[in-house]
């Protein structure tokens, strides 16, 4: 799963980075990783790439695949936002992990500076004074949790793949969601989500099973034995 997950880093990175202006593709030859500041029309777009990203990952495992396209399509665009919730929380947490900023897609950011020129593009039919506060609201809420948990590698795979078989349908709260998602749910794709059958969901109870077990062998080979509080 990390291997794939990397390659899914790795998309992102590049279709991103094809979508910037000459100049700014100038800038990347003197620097490994500049970001830069996001933009609201990024968010669809984006968003687009990481669902194309996400169902690349979701095919390493073998059930998918064996799922009729309908159910597929209808697994990844559930749990989309909150795998790009955790995403960047993740990206957020290894790339500024001392100041307020947060990433608001592989090669982009935002920070509390940045806020107000990022709602500028906002539609006036949007509740842009809400929608900043509640983001500047949330920008202090994901760094406290996740400094907190800092999780490794290892664990945040293990999260994103058991919120991929998560099966139900996330719902968004804005009192107590990560950044990310605040800033994404300004217009997101529509999407629609279909009730699993049974079996489909006897699936994914066994595939977030799996998962576990799996993690619960690593710890065992990096010789952690006091886990169990970070596996709850």
């Amino acid at each position: 799963m990390k291997n794939m997950y990397s390659s899914v880093c790795l998309t992102r990175k590049c279709c991103e980075i094809a979508e910037f202006s000459n100049e700014e593709k100038r800038e990347r030859i003197h620097e490994e990783m500049p970001l830069y500041p996001a933009k609201h029309s990024d968010i669809i777009p984006h968003s687009k790439l990481f669902l194309v990203g996400v169902s690349d990952f979701a095919k390493l495992f073998r059930n998918f695949n064996q799922m009729s396209a309908e159910t597929r399509t209808s697994l990844v665009k559930a749990n989309l936002r909150l795998l790009e919730c955790l995403d960047g929380a993740y990206t957020t947490l290894k790339s500024f992990p001392e100041s307020t900023a947060i990433m608001a897609s592989y090669t982009t950011f935002l920070n509390e500076n940045l806020i107000d020129q990022f709602f500028t593009e906002c539609p006036e039919e949007l509740a842009r004074e809400e929608r900043v506060r509640t983001l500047r609201q949330n920008i202090k809420a994901v760094k406290s949790q996740f400094r907190k948990v800092k999780p490794s590698i290892d664990e945040f795979i293990a999260i994103f793949g058991i919120a991929l078989w998560n099966g139900c349908e996330f719902t968004w709260y804005t009192t107590n969601t990560v950044v990310v998602d605040s800033y994404a749910s300004v217009a997101m794709l529509n999407l629609d989500t279909t009730s699993m059958n049974a079996e489909n969901d006897r699936i994914l109870r066994r595939k977030r099973t799996g998962i576990l077990v799996e993690l619960h062998t690593v710890y065992c080979r990096s010789g952690n034995t006091r886990y169990e509080s970070r596996m709850t």
